[in-house]
């Protein structure tokens, strides 16, 4: 039988896959990459060939949670046959829906979200210029159909950003369902509720009156 041999964008993804997996079970702090190495079927000095170190993997985990997550929001803004103003909502919301999942399945991963913000605030940066990015995107949407009225549709997507900032930051979400896990408040349900009641405020204030 033929060796199927693996190109490096494989066995990077493979590390990646691996390290996730532990990440979510024993949190960032306490997993090692030799352990991260046995769990690919690879030396250590093997994975270093292809990150430097576990800070390298994390940052590269960091990037394909950002990635999904704007996979998410975008899909959503260019959906067909929905409203200007629907999509916003749902860009929220499905957001939300999709972090919470997240943290739901994964709650150590909160350590990895932790130590991007305090290490790696680059790569947090850029997911939020692209998250305005992609709120702006949609606002411009509503200038063009005559539904928003907009001057300036980057400063207002960072505002839009910051009031909804709650429900779609990871860190709060993850907070909240460790430490108010039992209170009804923060449940999934109720945090999507007030996402769209904030949402809707936002709107009106959008709207060509």
């Amino acid at each position: 039988m033929e060796k199927i041999v693996e190109t490096p964008e494989e066995i990077k993804k493979r590390i990646l896959d691996a390290a996730y997996e532990r990440f979510s079970r024993y949190g960032f702090n306490k997993t090692t990459v030799t352990e991260i190495a046995g769990d690919c079927s690879m030396s250590a000095a093997n994975l270093y060939r292809y990150f430097e170190n576990k800070h390298d993997i994390g940052a590269g985990i960091a990037v394909r949670f950002s990635g999904c997550e704007e996979k998410v929001m975008r899909e959503e803004i260019r959906k067909p046959g929905t409203d200007v103003a629907k999509r916003l909502e749902n860009l929220v919301i499905e957001t939300l829906r999709y972090i919470y999942n997240e943290f739901t399945n994964r709650p150590h991963i909160l350590e990895l979200v932790n130590f991007i913000i305090k290490e790696r605030y680059d790569l947090a940066k850029k997911h939020k210029e692209t998250q305005i990015s992609l709120i702006a995107e949609v606002l411009a949407q509503g200038n063009s159909s005559g539904e928003f009225d907009v001057s300036d549709v980057i400063a207002t997507a960072d505002a839009v950003k910051m009031a909804v900032g709650n429900f779609v930051n990871p860190s709060f979400i993850a907070i909240t369902m460790n430490c108010c896990g039992k209170d009804d408040y923060f449940s999934k349900e109720n945090m999507e509720i007030m996402a769209r009641d904030v949402v809707r405020l936002l709107i009106n204030g959008l709207k060509k009156h």
